[in-house]
């Protein structure tokens, strides 16, 4: 039995083509997404999945994962905001809590290092981590596009330089949570970017 929100979505017009709305012809969602798991992985849904609505629910929710790890935190975004020391004094915590939990952070090389008017950036506000825990139980990496290089990279001033590419992954991991949002690591998405 095929429920009706896949119903409805195997008849939208974009995902038809060819599929009859005769209900004896309609194949499961399953079947028509089938080809693209061939050569990807694939993770099995077993648990309700929660949709985040409001911005101080996705901070709480990071906050809480943090707090509640014991393995692993995986923080994937464009930046880290200059004034989230909150949010790593929280990794802090947890570090010094959990002496088997390992953190891995990927941001944006061009964003991470970008200097605000305080001249704090992801980078600046990350290194005391790294340099307390070492980089055994803290590894920070700043993913740079390789389309910026040589003479352009010296050439064009920041903001500018991000055209050429940027890493725009937004995943946390929390042992065996995971957020998957459009929100980055900052202040105003935790307080009023809805629209992520």
């Amino acid at each position: 039995m095929i429920s009706r929100i896949t119903r409805r979505l195997l008849t939208a017009p974009a995902l038809r083509r060819g599929i009859s709305s005769d209900s004896s012809r309609i194949q499961s969602a399953h079947q028509v997404f089938a080809g693209l798991t061939k050569n990807r992985p694939v993770y099995r849904i077993t648990d309700p999945v929660e949709v985040i609505r409001e911005p101080s629910v996705f901070y709480q929710g990071l906050l809480r994962g943090i707090s509640l790890a014991k393995h692993r935190i995986v923080l994937s975004s464009l930046y880290l905001g200059s004034d989230e020391s909150e949010l790593v004094t929280a990794l802090d915590r947890a570090l010094a809590a959990n002496q088997g939990l390992c953190v891995d952070i990927l941001l944006d090389c061009l964003r991470g290092t970008r200097s605000d008017s305080r001249n704090q950036s992801s980078a600046t506000l990350l290194a005391p981590l790294v340099h307390k825990y070492g980089d055994e139980r803290v590894r920070v990496a700043m993913y740079h596009t390789p389309a910026l290089n040589g003479i352009s990279k010296r050439l064009w001033p920041q903001r500018y330089n991000e055209t050429f590419g940027l890493q725009h992954i937004k995943a946390y991991v929390f042992d065996d949570e995971l957020i998957v949002s459009g929100a980055n690591l900052s202040r105003e998405y935790f307080t009023n970017r809805q629209d992520r």
